[in-house]
C-alpha cells in the first residue's frame, strides 16, 4: 500500500522574509541537484523559540521525500537536518517546545514495517528524541491492540530471562487467520504476529503495559543491537534504531 501524501504544519508564520546566501543558493541550485521537474515548498516557523523565523523545505528527491532545516542565526541560516522521509508533523508542546515527526514508509509502501524520528530543537540544534521502526496501522487495521490505549507515565526497564524472546506486533499468541496469512508476509515465522527475536538478556524499555485473560502483555522498545540478525526488521539505515512490539511478562524481570 501506498502511504498517501501528508503533511500537518501547525504555527505557519506568513511574516516578511529576508533571503540570505545559503538559502539563495540552496534554492537556486535545486532543479540542478535534484531534477527540473521538481519542486520544493518552503515553510517559515519559529522552530527553536528564539524569535526568530526559521525555514523548513519539504521537496521529492526520489521513491520517497526529503526534509531540509535551517535555523536562523541572526544574519545567516545553519542547516542542522537532512533526511529522507514520507511526511512529517509539527506541534507545540505545554512547555511551548516545537516539535517534529518523520516518518518513513518501507519499501515504496508495500512493508508494513515504518521508521518514526521525533526532534525538537535548541539554541543551533537538532535533537533527536525518539527513532524506532514500528508497524503500519494502514496495513493492519484490523488487527486489536496494534498500539496500547494509553502509555505509561514513567517507562521502566526489564530483561528476559530466556533467548529468542518472541517480539509480537500484536498482544497475542494465537496464529493469524487464513486471509491475515495471505497479506502478512513480513514475519519470523510463517502464520504468525513475531516481527523479531529477542537475544537473552537484553534490557527491554517498557512504554505500556495490559492484562488481558490470564497473561499480562507489555509494549515495549527494543534497541536493534539486542535483536536476532536473522528476524529483524530495522533496516532503515538511522543509526541505533529500535523496534516496537509487544511482549508477554512471563520471562522477564525488571531491573
Amino acid at each position: 500500500m501506498r502511504k498517501s501524501f501528508l503533511i500537518g504544519i501547525l504555527f505557519f508564520s506568513i511574516n516578511s522574509f529576508c533571503q540570505n546566501e545559503i538559502l539563495l543558493k540552496f534554492e537556486n541550485n535545486f532543479s540542478k541537484e535534484f531534477g527540473a521537474d521538481r519542486e520544493f515548498k518552503k515553510h517559515l516557523i519559529d522552530l527553536n523559540s528564539d524569535g526568530r523565523e526559521d525555514v523548513i523545505y519539504f521537496f521529492n528527491c526520489g521513491e520517497p521525500f526529503c526534509i531540509k532545516i535551517f535555523l536562523s542565526d541572526n544574519d545567516k541560516y545553519n542547516e542542522v537536518l537532512f533526511e529522507q522521509c514520507s511526511n512529517y508533523s509539527l506541534w507545540r508542546t505545554n512547555d511551548k517546545e516545537v516539535i517534529l515527526k518523520l516518518e518513513l514508509f518501507q519499501c515504496c509502501g508495500e512493508s508494513p514495517y515504518f521508521s518514526e524520528r521525533k526532534f525538537k530543537f535548541k539554541d543551533l540544534e537538532s535533537q533527536l528524541l525518539e527513532n524506532f521502526v514500528s508497524i503500519n496501522p494502514d496495513y493492519v487495521s484490523n488487527t486489536k491492540w496494534l498500539k496500547p490505549e494509553s502509555f505509561l507515565n514513567t517507562s521502566y526497564f526489564v530483561k528476559n530471562a530466556i533467548e529468542y524472546y518472541n517480539l509480537r506486533f500484536s498482544p497475542s499468541i494465537e496464529n493469524l487467520d487464513k486471509k491475515f496469512k495471505e497479506s502478512f508476509q513480513f514475519g519470523c515465522e510463517e502464520g504468525t504476529n513475531i516481527i523479531s527475536k529477542i537475544n537473552l538478556n537484553s534490557k527491554i524499555k517498557v512504554l505500556a503495559e495490559l492484562i488481558q485473560n490470564d497473561r499480562t502483555w507489555l509494549f515495549v522498545e527494543v534497541e536493534s543491537k539486542y535483536l536476532n540478525k536473522k528476524c529483524n526488521p530495522v533496516d532503515f539505515d538511522f543509526d541505533n534504531q529500535s523496534l516496537r512490539g509487544w511482549i508477554s511478562n512471563k520471562f522477564v524481570e525488571k531491573l
